[in-house]
């Protein structure tokens, strides 16, 4: 694993280690342990799990797409992600690992069409829910299938060099959660001062951000999640060890001292729930 010298002090080391290494490598020869016994009841709910994922993703291919959803009942797509095909893009992993080689062909060449480059609404860009669902997508995507599909990379690298504007000071440590992808920068709903973001917003994208620098070989993803995830760290909070609710976009100040494992900022803590002892992604020195 690159090892990339994103801080110098010995508190980043510390952080990085216990912190920012939750990565799980996936293998392209398969998910689960080679030589894996599976009983007879597991490979029949195996198989209806795959046939009710295959359905369900045949009528969103059918009545949803190019939509980021579908709607069941009224048989028709809307869109609730930028309308980028929110669905096809976050579903590219789970077809791959059932197997649904044809679907998962087709989605990832749906996928190297999107125009990443402006919201396809009038919305703005979630910088949380478009780093874990199309940056994500696309990563596993090309690490499920060997690393070797280069355009989607490059796509992911495109999409992750936009999501980079949510830190337009080189002095900022904390992201602004929501962005104009076409004029690249952040959106305010009041003044920048006022600004805040979710500890889920700002402390999960040290995963994918993180696996972008580890294949593009350039660290300034991983060093922009590296930052906001020590700003959280290194809040004043409560509850020693409980990072508050939100902090201040500039500032870093708590802006809401409740804590919790509930939604809002679970994602915070989600990465580290597969890590692996061995990774090391982001030591420094």
């Amino acid at each position: 694993m690159t090892r990339f010298n994103v801080m110098g002090s010995l508190r980043t080391s510390v952080i990085c280690v216990l912190f920012f290494s939750s990565v799980v490598y996936t293998l392209s020869s398969g998910v689960q342990k080679p030589g894996l016994v599976q009983s007879s009841l597991a490979k029949e709910r195996q198989n209806e799990v795959k046939k009710v994922f295959a359905s369900a993703y045949a009528d969103y291919m059918k009545f949803g797409f190019p939509f980021d959803e579908v709607r069941p009942v009224a048989k028709r797509g809307q869109n609730t992600r930028n309308g980028w095909s929110a669905t096809l893009v976050d579903s590219l992993d789970t077809l791959f690992i059932m197997g649904l080689k044809n679907e998962f062909d087709q989605g990832v060449s749906h996928t190297l069409k999107i125009d990443f480059s402006k919201s396809q609404t009038n919305d703005s860009v979630s910088l949380f829910e478009t780093t874990i669902r199309y940056l994500g997508g696309m990563l596993s995507a090309y690490e499920l299938s060997g690393s070797k599909n280069t355009a989607l990379l490059k796509q992911a690298r495109t999409l992750g060099d936009k999501l980079l504007t949510a830190w337009p000071d080189p002095r900022q440590n904390l992201p602004f959660p929501q962005l104009d992808f076409g004029r690249n920068r952040p959106v305010f709903k009041k003044k920048i001062s006022s600004a805040e973001i979710l500890i889920a917003e700002a402390g999960t994208l040290i995963l994918e951000l993180g696996r972008l620098s580890h294949h593009t070989q350039n660290p300034k993803y991983l060093r922009q999640a590296v930052k906001a995830m020590q700003a959280i760290m290194n809040s004043r909070s409560t509850f020693p060890g409980l990072a508050g609710f939100s902090l201040a976009v500039q500032s870093q100040a708590v802006k809401n001292d409740f804590a919790t494992w509930g939604g809002g900022a679970e994602w915070r803590f989600d990465p580290k729930k597969g890590q692996n002892p061995a990774d090391r992604p982001c030591i420094s020195d």
